[in-house]
């Protein structure tokens, strides 16, 4: 084949090409709007684990959990961010016991769906409002 035919074809071929190169590259990172998720709960895991600090450190300097996450950074020296990415709302914060607390939040994917490694240790969650509970041991410091 010569000519005009020849040259559909390779047009044709490269376009096969492109176009599977970018379903592959899709499929190796993901769509656009699962990794916006998946780094706004990134960013709830950090928001939390940052708030889990300020709490350890309000109950070694006060030797009590504090009652609310209000005043909570102001009160430690940290900056803390106390409502969501996206929504805005509060993260959850509940004391059941003089040596337990809860941390919540609404998780948009499940931990457990990314590589090994990407979820700091205590803090995998699954897609939904998820608590992470945590206990106080004799010096302040918090045990999952």
């Amino acid at each position: 084949m010569s000519g005009p035919g020849r040259g559909r074809m390779l047009v044709i071929a490269a376009g096969v090409a492109i176009a599977a190169t970018v379903v592959a590259a899709l499929l190796v990172t993901g769509l656009p709007d699962a990794q916006r998720q998946a780094r706004l709960d990134e960013r709830r895991v950090q928001d939390l684990h940052r708030i889990d600090l300020a709490i350890r450190a309000h109950a070694r300097q006060h030797d009590a959990l504090p009652a609310t996450l209000d005043g909570l950074g102001e009160a430690t020296g940290r900056r803390l961010s106390l409502a969501e990415p996206g929504t805005g709302a509060r993260y959850g914060f509940s004391v059941p016991a003089p040596d337990r607390y809860r941390l919540c939040a609404v998780f948009a994917t499940d931990s457990r769906d990314r590589a090994a490694g990407d979820v700091p240790e205590g803090w995998a969650h699954p897609a939904g409002p998820h608590c992470f509970e945590r206990r106080l041991d004799a010096d302040g410091d918090a045990r999952r």
